[in-house]
């Protein structure tokens, strides 16, 4: 019944995406064994990862096994597309645009596709995917975002986390969507959404009324987020239930290696949030 549901969906599709006159691309590849219907893939037999709609967004992602393999010594691996269905106010965005270990690591044969087409964050203007592609049978590898605009342009960032320290995966997650929001040029005042996930009310209001900015003006904000650094101390010395302070540091500037920015935070470990955010600070060397 799941199947025959998607590929309701995407009969329906075909109905409005000639209404829907937009400088949004698609981007899809034939597969030999998938049927074609007007030129659109039908929904390739997988498992079905995401079957939502939220926001703006509607949202169908499957993952199915792929002919990549990758050989380690005497032992082969699989490997795993993710195909997405993603439409914005109703005209489409993707029809079941493929993507594999290679889209996302430059390479096939040696990372594995470990999960994929999980929604990990919308708003109105962007939503992002998780993926993880990892050498099999290891815990060597990268989580990775996969940021879609409206238009159906869209940028692979790597998701920096570190387990087992606290209020480490709040700072990194934040500062992630947050530099990835406006390189896809969001502005802080349609940010709410995201400040009051993360911080606290004081803090997220703040934020939202321009009393705290956490970037330069100048700010490339693709290079902060792959050049972003996370250092932590506890804030009194004491143990893990006390407010960590976590110093983020980021080269503003992909043309200029000696300026860092830095912004501090501190966590209430209590709440999982983001209690203080200090103004931002630039070192040259």
């Amino acid at each position: 019944m799941r199947y025959l549901f998607l590929y309701g969906f995407v009969a329906i599709m075909l109905s409005y995406i000639v209404g829907c006159k937009t400088d949004k691309t698609t981007d899809s590849k034939t597969i030999e064994v998938v049927e074609v219907v007007d030129s659109i893939q039908s929904i390739p037999c997988g498992r079905v990862i995401e079957d939502t709609v939220v926001g703006h967004w509607t949202l169908i992602t499957t993952i199915a096994p792929n002919d990549a393999r990758i050989k380690i010594g005497e032992n082969t691996f699989g490997d795993s597309s993710v195909f997405v269905t993603l439409s914005y106010d109703n005209c489409p965005v993707f029809i079941n645009k493929e993507i594999r270990t290679k889209d996302l690591m430059g390479q096939e044969g040696e990372y594995q596709m470990y999960w994929g087409g999980g929604l990990h964050w919308y708003s109105d203007s962007t939503i992002y995917l998780t993926f993880g592609c990892f050498l099999p049978d290891t815990d060597d590898g990268w989580p990775l975002l996969y940021q879609i605009r409206k238009n159906g342009t869209y940028d692979i960032i790597t998701e920096d986390y570190a387990l087992g320290i606290d209020g480490y995966d709040i700072v990194s997650g934040f500062m992630t969507l947050y530099f990835s929001e406006r390189a896809a040029g969001v502005a802080v005042r349609d940010m709410k959404t995201l400040f009051d996930r993360y911080c606290n009310e004081g803090c997220a209001t703040k934020l939202l009324n321009g009393d705290i900015e956490i970037a330069y003006a100048d700010t490339a904000f693709r290079n902060a987020v792959k050049t972003m650094a996370i250092t932590w101390e506890t804030e009194d010395g004491s143990d893990n239930t006390s407010p960590k302070r976590f110093y983020v540091r980021w080269k503003p500037n992909p043309n200029d290696e000696n300026v860092t920015d830095e912004a501090i935070m501190v966590v209430d470990y209590s709440k999982n949030k983001i209690s203080k955010i200090e103004m931002v600070g630039r070192e040259i060397i």
